[in-house]
């Protein structure tokens, strides 16, 4: 499921990366980082080991010219 979106039903838009659950709060994120999106049931969802949540208003973390960089909620 590498790269999928997964959306379920009163969960927050998760996309896979690293055969993890990086979980979005923002819609455009989600829709940026996957082209992938598929509905599933809440059992799939959490079948995918919970790996990182990215909150809306996180300051960036970059220097110009460099890769931008996000602080994550993760376990």
């Amino acid at each position: 499921m590498e790269g999928y979106g997964l959306e379920a039903s009163g969960l927050p838009a998760a996309v896979v990366v690293s055969g993890r659950r990086l979980q979005t709060q923002n819609a455009s994120v989600y829709t940026g980082l996957t082209h992938n999106p598929v509905s599933v049931p809440p059992s799939i969802y959490f079948a995918v080991t919970y790996g990182a949540s990215l909150h809306d208003h996180e300051k960036v973390l970059g220097t110009p010219g460099l890769p931008a960089a996000f602080p994550l909620d993760h376990n």
